[in-house]
């Protein structure tokens, strides 16, 4: 599967509620984005995924943490 597949696939999960599938696919996706391109902004578009999926679920410390790894990576590609 594709990261963006995997991405689709946490979306469905988020949608049915069940938490731990969507989990598993983000962290799929990123590990995909990262196998394809590591450190790129595939990568930090999943870690932006996963950050709000973080912040939603009420772990701020995951959730800043994705988001600080994420804006890394868009600082060095000058996106976002």
């Amino acid at each position: 599967m594709t990261y963006q597949q995997h991405l689709a696939t946490a979306m469905v999960h988020l949608g049915d509620n069940d938490d731990a599938a969507a989990l598993v696919s983000f962290n799929a996706a990123l590990a995909e984005a990262g196998r394809v391109d590591p450190e790129g902004p595939r990568v930090a578009e999943c870690l932006n995924y996963l950050a709000r999926f973080h912040e939603q679920a009420g772990r701020q410390e995951e959730a800043s943490a994705a988001t600080a790894a994420a804006r890394r990576i868009e600082e060095r590609f000058n996106i976002g």
